[in-house]
């Protein structure tokens, strides 16, 4: 269920925060209150459910990772269109001046 965060677009924040973070609440919920006997050793059972929550977990900070990178693109590009701008300013007034350049 938790996997269905990735088919959502990314400006769908609520959505997806909150898939995510049911999926990883029912997950853990449901590997402390499995009723299984209590063994010393590991089940196959804690392991499954154990990487299940690692993979809801890592969705979370993979949707984390994209809206961090997403908003310093937007503060990012304006400024990176100031500076290619001033240099093809640069490079055109080194060609004006210089025509032999050419």
């Amino acid at each position: 269920m938790s996997m269905l965060t990735f088919w959502m677009p990314v400006d769908a924040v609520p959505g997806r925060v909150t898939l995510g973070v049911t999926s990883l609440l029912t997950m853990i919920t449901k590997q402390y209150q499995a009723a299984l006997p209590s063994v010393s050793y590991v089940v196959a059972l804690n392991v499954f459910l154990s990487v299940c929550i690692a993979f809801v977990f890592c969705s979370l900070l993979e949707y984390a990772l994209v809206i961090a990178l997403r908003s310093h693109q937007s503060r990012v590009i304006p400024e990176a269109n100031k500076v290619n701008k001033l240099l093809l300013y640069n490079i055109i007034n080194i060609f004006l001046k210089f025509p032999e350049l050419k």
